[in-house]
């Protein structure tokens, strides 16, 4: 299901696209000959297997989630606005604007795309009980929509959780689903105290009927390992392959450990690998691949301070609003200082020279 996993950047242009005059929608659907077609009409409902529309002559026409590649639908100037403030980097009007969207905003299917932007922007503000209370409505209006796992909150760095956190992940632990508790146990390996109880409770959703839900358990398992210091190098092999099995949108996290882990391996390239895939194939957590790339730039620094001012650079353009950007900026100056003596006393070196 395209939609949600759409880049909220890519969303603003296709709301852009389909505002003004335009009171109909257009699905653009993939055909049985490899070709697309678009349809016309308005959407009467989109989940993660089917999409309802309602063409101009009154028939219902229905295609296959998976054949969905874009819409084009008039959108609240709300949402507008919000999405224009993302664009801008505003966060705090972004999760406002699409904040009054949803309280405005009637259809579900649209809903949902409002609630996987608000869980971005959530993350944006480093604001995880808002990210998990959008994400947790999300879910339930579709809970087959698995690809959407890969927007959830979960931690999956090695800092510990914040005071706020912690009192939103206790909840969750005693949540109604698989979905919400492996929320909260997320959060709570995370805590030294508390991991003891979080592994327990991953324990029992390594069992979950979902699949999903299962594997990401027991990676946040071997999680609370590589934070006690006590993953092997085995493991981390048998991480990597578990990992690779995942659908692509749930690799994002887990390949944030596996670079944590790598580097306490010494195993650095694979370490900036992993940390990079984040800022190139994902978008749903700018906190999380921010840090990627400031952690891939401290590993490249000695070897190649070139890449590392890159990824520096493109941290504090990329995501300036984060705390990621302002060890980007440190890290720069600290760069710059000895490049600016050592040119300093070249000068006169030069100067006195035949």
């Amino acid at each position: 299901m395209s939609l949600p996993r759409t880049a909220l950047v890519a969303a603003l242009a296709i709301a852009m696209h389909g505002a003004g005059s335009q009171a109909e929608d257009v699905v653009t659907v993939r055909t049985d000959d490899g070709g697309r077609r678009d349809v016309v009409g308005e959407v009467v409902s989109y989940d993660a297997s089917l999409l309802s529309l309602r063409a101009p002559t009154g028939a219902l026409l229905e295609f296959p989630a998976e054949d969905v590649v874009t819409i084009v639908t008039p959108r609240l100037p709300s949402h507008l606005a919000g999405l224009r403030a993302w664009a801008n980097r505003d966060v705090p009007l972004a999760r406002e604007r699409l904040a009054a969207a949803l309280a405005e905003e009637p259809r579900e299917w649209v809903r949902r795309d409002l609630l996987a932007a608000l869980v971005t922007a959530d993350l944006a503000a480093a604001d995880r009980p808002a990210a998990g209370s959008h994400f947790l409505a999300l879910h339930r209006s579709d809970p087959t929509a698995t690809d959407r796992l890969g927007l959830m909150p979960v931690p999956w760095d090695d800092r510990p959780p914040r005071a706020a956190n912690l009192a939103a992940a206790n909840r969750w632990m005693n949540g109604i689903d698989d979905a919400e508790r492996l929320l909260g146990a997320g959060v709570l390996v995370g805590s030294p105290a508390r991991r003891p109880a979080a592994v327990e409770s991953l324990q029992r959703l390594s069992r979950s009927a979902s699949p999903q839900i299962a594997e990401l358990a027991r990676l946040q398992r071997w999680r609370a390992k590589v934070l006690d210091g006590q993953a092997t190098a085995s493991e981390l092999d048998a991480a990597r392959r578990r990992i690779d099995s995942l659908p692509e949108p749930l690799r994002t996290g887990p390949l944030f450990t596996l670079g944590i882990a790598s580097q306490v391996a010494g195993r650095n390239d694979e370490a900036t690998a992993a940390f990079l895939w984040a800022p190139v194939a994902d978008s749903t957590d700018p906190t999380r691949a921010a840090d990627g790339l400031v952690r891939a730039a401290d590993l490249l620094r000695a070897g190649d301070p070139l890449a590392a001012v890159r990824l520096w650079r493109e941290t504090i353009a990329r995501f300036p609003f984060t705390d990621a950007a302002e060890t980007a900026r440190r890290r720069l100056d600290e760069f710059a200082a000895p490049n600016a003596d050592a040119s300093a006393t070249a000068v006169p070196a030069t100067a006195e020279s035949p």
